[in-house]
């Protein structure tokens, strides 16, 4: 296969998933797929563009990738990041508030959550201080 029809081949598989409407990579539905700029293709969902410099379909650098919710989140020259520190503090929403080590895996009824090594010891919750008559485990 010659390289002129390899391109055509990819240009075709990445024309594909565009009308298909889901991640290229993980084939998430296109609803969480990012914006990449300047040239406004969406191509993949959040978490697989981390690692995508070039954009599939035209070949242009990426200089900024949107989220779907407006988060605008820049390459920077030692790599992505924006994308890192919002994994980061992403990862950091899921832990317990209360131990910072386990996963908080037990939910209140006002929206909190703990882990289950510490929600056990709650009679109030320990962000809004309502009282706790009800902890849903989460999986």
């Amino acid at each position: 296969m010659s390289s002129k029809e390899a391109d055509s081949n990819m240009d075709t598989f990445v024309d594909n998933f565009e009308m298909l409407k889901t991640c290229s990579n993980c084939h998430k539905s296109a609803e969480e797929n990012v914006t990449y700029m300047p040239c406004t293709h969406k191509l993949t969902c959040f978490s697989c563009s981390a690692n995508i410099k070039k954009c599939y379909k035209c070949r242009a650098d990426i200089e900024s990738r949107v989220t779907p919710d407006g988060q605008v989140f820049k390459v920077t020259a030692t790599g992505n990041g924006g994308i890192e520190a919002f994994l980061q503090r992403f990862n950091d929403s899921l832990r317990c508030n209360i131990c910072k080590n386990s996963t908080a895996d037990v939910a209140f009824i006002c929206s909190h959550k703990a882990c289950s090594m510490c929600s056990p010891k709650l009679t109030k919750c320990h962000v809004c201080k309502q009282d706790i008559f009800l902890k849903i485990k989460m999986f």
